[in-house]
């Protein structure tokens, strides 16, 4: 009865209701190892909490029993009285006490009800929080290994990633490479061109030796009306005589 006088049962009904609704609100999916410390926290005060009801309601439960057996007794022995007229005295002062006992019984009755009653609801509690605090428990180190094999796949895929850029730097190098061999073997063929345009100019406009041509020269030398150079010493006897 201590317990209840220095809380109240309706105290007691609220901590019950307020835990509960803690566990409602929990929610194991974003649990980490902070949160599951405070869970066990809370776990380790309503299992306190329980304990002490449990307690409390073994207290009550045996002041409820003795002072029923107690009424059961003086009830048993008011109705022995009964049977006995000159103890009419006796039964009258037993029947009173009874009349008044009868409310204390019923309040000891109640009392031990209300502790079963609170012990029950503490007892359920701490069962949903162990529960809980186990799935928690899984659900963190589910996550963990959940989290560390998201870490694997980004840096695969950040290497993935990697291997594409450099496969794509290299391609794109080969088509610059390429590209800039067209360009000079285009050069390279505009050069050619140039080069026999200018050779062929060249030969056009290089001036003739006339007399590396003896007939031109012989007919230049004709009407000019100078004589034509002989190569023999007769030949050049022969028009010096003429000219003579």
């Amino acid at each position: 009865m201590a317990f209840f006088k220095n809380y109240g049962v309706q105290k007691a009904k609220d901590l019950a209701n307020l835990l509960g609704e803690a566990i409602v609100k929990f929610d194991p999916e974003g649990a980490t190892e902070a949160a599951i410390a405070e869970i066990e926290e809370k776990f380790d005060k309503l299992n306190l909490t329980f304990s002490k009801a449990k307690q409390a309601f073994v207290k009550e439960d045996n002041e409820a029993r003795t002072i029923i057996a107690l009424y059961n007794q003086r009830l048993a022995a008011a109705e022995h009285l009964q049977a006995l007229p000159e103890k009419a005295e006796a039964l009258t002062q037993l029947v009173t006490l009874l009349e008044t006992m009868h409310v204390d019984v019923e309040r000891e009755k109640q009392e031990a009800d209300e502790a079963k009653q609170y012990m029950q609801e503490l007892e359920g509690l701490v069962k949903q929080y162990a529960s809980k605090l186990t799935s928690a428990r899984a659900t963190v180190e589910h996550a963990k290994k959940a989290m560390e094999r998201a870490k694997l796949i980004k840096e695969q895929a950040l290497e993935k990633e990697a291997a594409a850029k450099m496969a794509s730097g290299l391609s794109g190098s080969s088509s610059s490479l390429s590209s800039a061999l067209d360009h000079m073997n285009h050069l390279a063929e505009q050069s050619l061109v140039a080069a026999d345009a200018a050779s062929r100019k060249a030969s056009l406009l290089q001036p003739t030796v006339i007399e590396d041509n003896p007939d031109i020269k012989a007919a230049m030398a004709a009407v000019s009306g100078q004589p034509e150079l002989s190569s023999s010493v007769q030949e050049r006897l022969a028009a010096l005589k003429k000219m003579a």
